[in-house]
């Protein structure tokens, strides 16, 4: 399992240097805004990561959600509670 994360090749790795590589002096400013008043964000429509980042995490929970549904597995963790809430919404497909 360590060899996975320790490899140059990884896509979790080389998407999230992607993400910090980009980091600038505004990103800076939109963390604090995005901290401090957060509706803002959401009346604005502004994006904290980019597009490719956001559907990569996002891809990444959809199919942790999927797995751990499939193979009933429990760990009370994160996941396990993103199951939970998932499993009765209607907006979750």
């Amino acid at each position: 399992m360590q060899l996975v994360f320790r490899s140059l090749e990884n896509c979790f790795l080389q998407t999230l240097r992607f993400i910090t590589a980009k980091s600038s002096a505004m990103d800076m400013v939109k963390a604090i805004i995005l901290i401090l008043f957060p509706k803002i964000f959401y009346y604005l429509n502004i994006q904290f990561m980019n597009k490719e980042a956001t559907e990569f995490i996002a891809n990444i929970m959809k199919k942790s959600i999927k797995d751990r549904q499939m193979s009933k597995e429990k760990k009370d963790d994160f996941i396990d509670m993103l199951v939970q809430v998932t499993s009765n919404a209607s907006w979750y497909k």
